[in-house]
């Protein structure tokens, strides 16, 4: 009786032992042809297969003194030639590190805040005084009413109802964990902070224009304006409905800048985050030592 043992080989390969036993004539003959069965050429594609003298390819270096990957480094080249990889490889020397600075959140809040005010009033005194406001007749005057009460007072439900932590203590709470911010990060001057606020603020103050016009639509139809006559005062109305919206959107900035301050104040801190992030209710804060003229 023969019995083969086998192994797995150090280096990958398959081994055949003889456990016990005499290999004599056909007993012989059958054992070569059953190890050249399980090297057939349908398994010599998996690497590392074959007898203990040979050494299994692409893993162990030859006697010549390569390092047995060359293998696997020309399939790579050919995949990354014939994919269309190899521009988007780089070496880490290649690699930009540089990151957007820190901007101070109270300073940031500030400016949306006093840009989306100055806007409010803009758009407020440009509507009047276009005569828009006097021409709405009393069903669109209730419309805007509506949809503004509905939309504040929902946002403030929101951010004051159920929660067992105030805004205020939340954000306190979240300063008093927050890490020191990375080295080699600088804080960005006052002026260009103040510069993308502003534009950012100006360009949710468009969109909260545009959605004001979209919903006044859908409400004149549903309190029964004429269709004819739904459009006659919709950009009075839209003007009047989205300077109320930007005028709550700068207040609560305001409000919430004052909390920061408040908290820095006692801290003797500085409060940093990456711009246009200030206000989010979550640990993206950097906390710093007090910066002057903040």
């Amino acid at each position: 009786m023969v019995l083969l043992d086998v192994g797995q080989h150090t280096g990958g390969g398959v081994v055949l032992d003889q456990v016990d036993g005499d290999v004599r004539g056909g007993h012989g003959q059958r054992i070569r042809q059953l190890a050249k069965a399980l090297l057939a050429p349908g398994h010599q594609h998996e690497a590392g297969a074959g007898l203990p003298s040979q050494a299994p390819r692409g893993r162990l270096a030859d006697a010549a003194g390569g390092t047995g990957d060359e293998g696997d480094e020309r399939v790579w080249s050919w995949f990354g030639r014939h994919r269309g990889y190899r521009d988007r490889f780089m070496d880490a020397g290649e690699v930009s590190w540089r990151r957007p600075p820190l901007v101070s959140s109270a300073w940031e809040l500030r400016c949306f805040g006093r840009t989306w005010a100055v806007v409010a009033a803009a758009a407020a005194v440009g509507v009047v005084l276009a005569g828009g406001a006097a021409d709405l007749s009393g069903l669109e005057i209730w419309a805007c009413a509506l949809l503004f009460f509905l939309t504040v007072a929902g946002a403030l439900a929101r951010a004051f109802l159920g929660l067992r932590t105030q805004p205020d203590m939340e954000y306190a709470r979240i300063f008093d964990r927050s890490p020191a911010p990375p080295a080699g990060l600088q804080v960005e001057a006052g002026r260009s902070t103040a510069s993308r606020a502003a534009w950012a603020a100006a360009g949710i103050a468009a969109l909260l224009a545009v959605g004001a016009a979209a919903t006044l639509i859908v409400m004149f139809t549903l309190m029964g304006e004429p269709r004819e006559h739904v459009l006659d005062h919709l950009a009075g109305a839209a003007g009047l409905l989205a300077a109320g919206w930007t005028l709550v959107c700068g207040l609560a900035s305001l409000r919430i800048a004052l909390w920061f301050r408040r908290w820095e104040a006692r801290r003797g801190r500085t409060v940093l985050c990456r711009p246009l992030t200030s206000g989010r209710l979550g640990y993206v804060y950097y906390v710093a030592d007090a910066l002057p003229g903040r």
